[in-house]
């Protein structure tokens, strides 16, 4: 599986391809404007021999010094990105692996973790959502051979709902209690 497809979904239009050119001689530190947070073009190609023994970074700052991107190519094929915000605060943090499995989480200003996606090299997907305070809201899991589900949480951590869809578009929603006990269950042939 060619993983470059899903990851411009997390990147928009940077992916492994954009920021692939060969390293630039010199300093392997790059400059953003106080606004901007440019790519690293000076990181290594994506496509590192498998026998290499080395992994390469590259690092943009601001105009002040602050951290606003890093980026980190493992001999093994495996890169992470992380973006930071001008406080230097990570914001979102991207991983992925040789394997084809990509890693999303993204963070607030506080640090906490928001929003979480993985695509597995099978490609099943999973999303949650976490609200301000790091509890686990939403998640939504959908699988290759088609299966589909949702389940919402409350404020607590509480499961409240579920929504479970086949690849055939048979339907089951289950509805929890302010405890988490099972109240009622409906399917779409009920």
């Amino acid at each position: 599986m060619d993983p470059t497809p899903s990851r411009r979904r997390f990147l928009g239009a940077v992916g492994v391809a954009a920021i692939a050119p060969a390293w630039a001689a010199g300093s392997r530190v790059a400059t953003a404007t106080a606004v901007d947070v440019p790519d690293c073009d000076t990181l290594p190609s994506a496509s590192t021999p498998s026998n290499a023994t080395h992994s390469d970074s590259c690092t943009v700052t601001d105009e002040d010094g602050t951290v606003r991107r890093r980026i980190e190519a493992e001999a093994d094929g495996d890169e992470v990105e992380l973006v930071f915000d001008e406080n230097g605060t990570l914001r979102r943090r991207e991983e992925e692996f040789a394997d084809g499995e990509e890693l999303l989480l993204e963070f607030d200003e506080n640090g906490t973790l928001r929003r979480r996606e993985e695509v597995e090299p099978d490609g099943d997907e999973e999303r949650q959502i976490f609200d301000a305070n790091g509890t686990l809201r939403q998640r939504v899991e959908e699988e290759a051979d088609g299966d589909e589900s949702l389940r919402e949480y409350d404020a607590n951590g509480t499961l409240r709902f579920s929504h479970d869809e086949d690849a055939d578009g048979d339907t089951t929603e289950r509805f929890f209690d302010v405890n988490g006990t099972l109240v009622d269950v409906q399917r779409d042939d009920d």
